[in-house]
């Protein structure tokens, strides 16, 4: 893929979001991340970022996937496309 993909990261531990990065890139794609740990800091990577794709922590305490989505939709109806991640890589380390 030549095209580079603008990814917001709604993520409060650094170290998940620099995972997700990764993984994104070792399945060959080209990436350019932002973190956004607060509603202030997504609301405007919204603006400002123009992210093609959001990934989210689905639990962070104040502001959550479920409400980056609900907001993503409010502000931008038709872009980005959203998805929500699975446990962090701390819980699915834990579990093993």
């Amino acid at each position: 893929m030549d095209r580079t993909v603008r990814v917001l990261l709604v993520e409060d531990v650094p170290t998940d979001a620099e995972l997700a990065t990764r993984e994104l890139r070792r399945a060959g794609l080209r990436v350019e991340s932002r973190i956004a740990d607060q509603e202030a800091a997504f609301r405007l990577a919204l603006v400002e970022f123009l992210p093609d794709l959001i990934l989210s922590d689905f639990s962070m305490p104040g502001f959550d996937g479920m409400s980056a989505l609900a907001l993503a939709r409010e502000l931008s109806p038709r872009r980005p496309s959203s998805s929500c991640r699975g446990p962090s890589a701390r819980s699915t380390r834990s579990a093993r």
